[in-house]
């Protein structure tokens, strides 16, 4: 299911389809690691969510080299790209994470610290005259990053 948009070709890299397991998993972290770590079985059950993270992207980038059964016009994720997964041992940077997660976080208007997004949305408050039900959410509950000091501006609880 993860490798459907590279097959459809929407992209080239599974990470950045925000409506997959795979890519909510490299944006946001958290609950759907729990998903991932069942679905790979025993080859995840003594690894970090980091760790298992790389696991994962190494499998998907290896099966995604391969001709889809039965349909050999379906796009697939290139042999260069694979090798340059495989170099990387699976690992994705933490830029490139970061700039994963804030692609899928679409509804977030102010990204900073809870006193930085607390601040603005008061000011907009006294500037528009409105009382909002937005309020200041952790950035992300991705525990295998390093910006849980950020928050963001959001109005639903979903990540």
């Amino acid at each position: 299911i993860d490798l459907n948009p590279v097959r459809a070709g929407l992209v080239e890299d599974p990470k950045d389809y925000r409506f997959c397991g795979y890519g909510e998993a490299v944006a946001t972290g958290g609950k759907i690691l729990k998903g991932l770590r069942y679905a790979l079985g025993i080859g995840a059950t003594n690894r970090t969510d980091a760790e298992m993270l790389e696991y994962y992207r190494l499998k998907l980038f290896g099966k995604g080299v391969l001709a889809k059964h039965g349909d050999s016009k379906a796009a697939r994720i290139s042999e260069d790209s694979l090798r340059q997964v495989e170099s990387e041992g699976g690992k994705i940077s933490l830029s490139e994470r970061f700039l994963t997660h804030v692609s899928m976080f679409t509804k977030g208007a102010v990204i900073g610290s809870k006193s930085f997004v607390e601040e603005n949305l008061r000011r907009y408050s006294v500037l528009t005259g409105k009382r909002h039900h937005c309020q200041a959410r952790p950035f992300s509950d991705d525990t295998t990053a390093d910006w849980e000091s950020l928050y963001a501006l959001r109005g639903d609880a979903a990540m």
